[in-house]
């Protein structure tokens, strides 16, 4: 068999655009090949300084002569404050419990009236905080990084530096940035980017504070559908992580990047970095990251008429989603599998995974999402000539949503579903363009 170059491998992944050739390095790629996969992962997993330096020309050696200077000088300031920084996250494990039991904003006029509070350690725990609750509650991840953004205000320059100061503002400011970017106000999210970067700018030059700017400006400019922009940017991520050589924290970059290629409907691209990028990261460190690499690969798949490697996909990561996910995740599992196995004419065990699903949407008052499972239930039993199910299906849903108040789209989406049941008149046609109706307002990921 004949394997790409190693040139083209990489022109094809770390590309910001499509290229001559994609189309056969992606053909290949797809089913997984051994040979080429182990070559593309040591290129990645390896921090290549000579790698970088030999394919840069000149302008790649400048940026490897900043940043040997730049990790020089952040290890002298490293070891100055260990030892500081020990006694401080001791003294923040005291202190935030009592603070964060206060409303929002008595937080911050503690925060801001306190010393005590304006420590490197306390601004470290308010963004671990923030950056956990980001999917789970967004507007407490954004109340938490407000807070610390006031922390922030009150670090001691001497104490610290005025570079470590402009390091941590400037890594306060994007987490904000990050928070407002998922609860969906991206002008907040901008704005905060913009001063996170002027901040960055007089700091030490931190290449794991850049990377995640470039990261939250990676993620907002998919939000705002510019594919290019966010391709541009997820790549100056990559190109920190692998000079760093965390592992980790490139795999979760990758995963990103292949999100962004999926929002362009390169669904290839999007599997091959989205493998290597779950390879590379360790899932206990960010569960949600990994759980989400997992459903696009596996949705990636689906696209692509890939169905059974999108099961076997499934089955692997079966074992994370029960270990790691919440409730609401493990029903998107079961609705991914019933999807799939849909796909694949596995009528039994997809209409299980879908009722699951469905049932526990429901259970949780995520009406949407029991909506649109209720679709692919529908359309699965349509396609079995199950009319009359499909009636008390549309029935069942118009009470429910009835009941939960529901956004006047989906209670007219399972209105036109019954009527069409009742004359025997259900199509896919009909199916597709009711989910098409409930999925507008939505993004996708």
């Amino acid at each position: 068999m004949s394997h790409p170059s190693h040139e083209a491998l990489k022109r094809f992944l770390s590309g910001d655009e499509a290229t001559p050739g994609d189309g056969d390095v992606a053909r290949h790629l797809l089913p997984d090949c051994a040979v080429c996969s182990e070559v593309v992962l040591s290129w990645w997993a390896n921090a290549g300084r000579a790698d970088a330096g030999a394919a840069g020309g000149t302008g790649a050696a400048q940026d490897e002569a900043r940043y040997d200077e730049l990790f020089v000088r952040m290890l002298s300031e490293v070891k100055r404050l260990e030892a500081v920084v020990v006694a401080e996250r001791r003294e923040a494990a005291r202190l935030l419990p009592r603070l964060l039991q206060q409303p929002l904003e008595r937080q911050l006029i503690l925060v801001g009236n306190s010393r005590q509070y304006g420590t490197a350690a306390v601004c470290e725990r308010l963004l671990e905080a923030s950056y956990a609750q980001r999917h789970d509650d967004p507007s407490k991840s954004e109340a938490l990084a407000q807070v610390a953004v006031a922390a922030s205000s009150r670090l001691d320059p001497v104490r610290y530096g005025d570079a470590l100061v402009h390091d941590l503002k400037g890594r306060c400011w994007t987490y904000l940035a990050n928070a407002r970017r998922v609860l969906g106000d991206f002008t907040g999210a901008k704005a905060a980017l913009a001063t996170a970067w002027s901040l960055l700018a007089d700091g030490t030059g931190s290449p794991l504070d850049e990377a995640f700017w470039w990261e939250v400006e990676t993620s907002l400019r998919s939000a705002r559908q510019e594919p290019v922009e966010s391709a541009r940017c997820v790549g100056r991520a990559i190109a920190l992580y692998r000079r760093i050589g965390d592992r980790h924290l490139l795999g979760r970059a990758l995963i990103l990047q292949g999100m962004v290629w999926g929002y362009a409907e390169d669904f290839c691209r999007e599997i091959v970095l989205v493998r290597i990028g779950l390879q590379l990261m360790d899932p206990d460190r960010d569960a949600r990251v990994a759980l989400s690499g997992w459903h696009n690969l596996c949705w990636a798949l689906h696209h692509v008429g890939e169905e059974r490697q999108a099961l076997a996909a499934l089955a692997r990561a079966r074992p994370v989603y029960l270990r790691l996910g919440p409730r609401s995740l493990l029903l998107r599992f079961q609705w991914l599998e019933g999807t799939i196995a849909a796909s694949l004419h596995r009528d039994e065990q997809a209409e299980g995974c879908l009722r699951e699903a469905r049932e526990g949407f429901i259970q949780l008052g995520v009406a949407i999402e029991a909506a649109e499972v209720s679709l692919d239930l529908a359309s699965l039993l349509c396609r079995q000539g199950r009319t009359a199910e499909v009636r008390r299906l549309a029935v069942e849903m118009i009470a429910i949503f009835e009941s939960m108040g529901i956004r006047e789209e989906a209670l007219a989406a399972f209105i036109l579903l019954r009527q069409a049941a009742e004359r025997d008149r259900v199509t896919e046609a009909l199916l597709q363009q009711l989910g098409s109706r409930l999925r507008e307002p939505k993004a996708r990921g």
